[in-house]
């Protein structure tokens, strides 16, 4: 297979931070790239484990990233905040659909399911409007 480009983002994990992943891309107004992706927390690395949603901007075309910020933190009834996907809506917005993870209250992961839910930012995602469920 002919290889195409390179690794453009990578971090390591570590204590309390057992996997990271489901990331996307978007390019900003000014240039910057923005990367979102899942970070889980705690000693579990599996799809129930807790996550939020984190940041890293890139200057130079993905070739080094900035320090990593929360995006959207989740909140106490969600399991986590998983799978990412930015875009760049008609009016220029930028929207993301990412999912949210629940847990029944017995802790059951076989009955565990996903909604997907829409946020939009008009400022380049300094802030976020309210959450909107896209999935019953």
């Amino acid at each position: 297979m002919k290889k195409i480009g390179h690794e453009v983002a990578f971090w390591a994990t570590g204590d309390n931070n057992p996997r990271n992943g489901e990331c996307d891309f978007i390019r900003l107004h000014d240039g910057r790239i923005l990367c979102a992706y899942s970070r889980f927390y705690g000693e579990r690395w599996s799809d129930y484990a807790p996550a939020d949603l984190v940041g890293r901007y890139s200057l130079d075309e993905g070739e080094t990233w900035g320090e990593e910020f929360i995006l959207l933190q989740r909140d106490a009834g969600a399991q986590n905040f998983m799978c990412p996907n930015l875009m760049r809506l008609p009016n220029g917005d930028m929207g993301l659909i990412y999912g949210r993870k629940y847990t029944p209250n017995d802790g059951s992961e076989l009955k565990a399911y996903t909604e997907k839910w829409f946020i939009r930012s008009a400022d380049e995602g300094k802030t976020w409007s309210t959450p909107v469920r896209c999935t019953p």
